[in-house]
């Protein structure tokens, strides 16, 4: 509600401070929701940065990794198709064996073909230990950890050199559910009769937060 409202480019500080100062704002409101590390906030060491999936992808291509460098970790039932931190292991200790450098080690919170869930807290150990950049794919489900009775599978996060998410990805749900929401509370008002599945709403003037304040 926040960016249609400015009506700005914010794809960077130059064009629009004010648009990166909320992102960096909000992002932080997320990772306090997630009980994420200091480390990760603007407030502390790290920070935030919205941006697609794609970057990881050219960002491997321009420091010359090439696919056949790149490990897939076979998984199975047995291991709610998770990843087996003793075969991460010996697939490290094969490459070093090998003359190479394992460098980055990928983790996943939810995948997107059965919502599989990675050991964090043990494969943050293993990076640890041979010096591996751990990086955390919350996109499908990291979401769901602001929930208390699901933030258990973020446990060892601080392990993690990075993380990344896509709110939209679980949120998309409520989409359709949004107006709903904002019909039965009184201090919104549907300013425009729902035309199809366009639905406009703002703060009701005479029932406004400041008023309730």
């Amino acid at each position: 509600m926040l960016c249609p409202g400015f009506n700005v480019v914010g794809f960077n500080w130059i064009s629009s401070p004010a648009a990166t100062e909320l992102e960096s704002i909000v992002l932080d409101w997320m990772g306090k929701l997630l009980k994420l590390p200091s480390s990760f906030l603007f407030s502390g060491t790290g920070g935030g940065v919205l941006h697609g999936s794609t970057c990881e992808a050219t960002a491997t291509k321009l420091v010359g990794i090439p696919p056949s460098n790149f490990r897939f970790i076979e998984t199975s039932f047995s291991t709610g198709f998770s990843m087996s931190t003793e075969q991460v292991r010996l697939a490290i200790e094969h490459d070093i064996k090998s003359g190479l450098v394992p460098l980055f080690l990928c983790a996943t919170i939810g995948t997107t073909a059965c919502g599989a869930i990675d050991p964090i807290a043990e494969l943050g150990k293993v990076a640890r230990k041979y010096k591996l950049w751990l990086h955390i794919d919350a996109a499908y489900a990291g979401s769901a950890c602001i929930c208390p009775e699901l933030r258990h599978c973020l446990d060892g996060v601080e392990l993690a050199n990075s993380i990344s998410m896509n709110p939209h990805k679980c949120d998309i749900s409520m989409a359709k559910r949004f107006a709903a929401f904002v019909a039965e509370d009184d201090r919104f008002e549907i300013v425009v009769p729902r035309k199809f599945v366009l639905v406009a709403s703002g703060l009701s003037p005479s029932k406004s937060l400041k008023a309730q304040n």
